[in-house]
């Protein structure tokens, strides 16, 4: 979850630089409200942002959690890639297959 959330901090940081707005440092949802403000963020793109911040993982099990935290991190860097290049090629997030009944036990 640390990892998940610091992936969010630092892109909210890079989108601030690129985009020309200052951001206060240290404070997540202070970031998003300025950006989401600034109408940087759209509406799917700052909840995939706050789903980040605020995950605690709740009645989910840790395998489900982290596939979870992984699918917002890609619809974040797809977000992010897509509006840097302009690319509109589908990309489709595809979780990781659970382990395998076969073989090992």
């Amino acid at each position: 979850m640390a990892a998940a959330r610091q992936f969010g901090e630092v892109l909210a940081a890079e989108l601030g630089h690129r985009t020309g707005v200052r951001l206060p440092a240290g404070d997540q949802p202070a970031r998003l409200d300025f950006l989401s403000r600034a109408g940087v963020l759209a509406p799917r793109v700052l909840d995939a942002f706050n789903d980040l911040h605020r995950f605690d993982g709740g009645t989910r099990e840790g395998r489900e959690a982290a596939a979870h935290l992984v699918e917002r991190c890609f619809t974040l860097a797809a977000w992010f890639f897509r509006a840097l290049t302009g690319d509109a090629e589908p990309m489709t997030f595809v979780h990781a297959a659970r382990r395998s009944r076969c073989g090992r036990g």
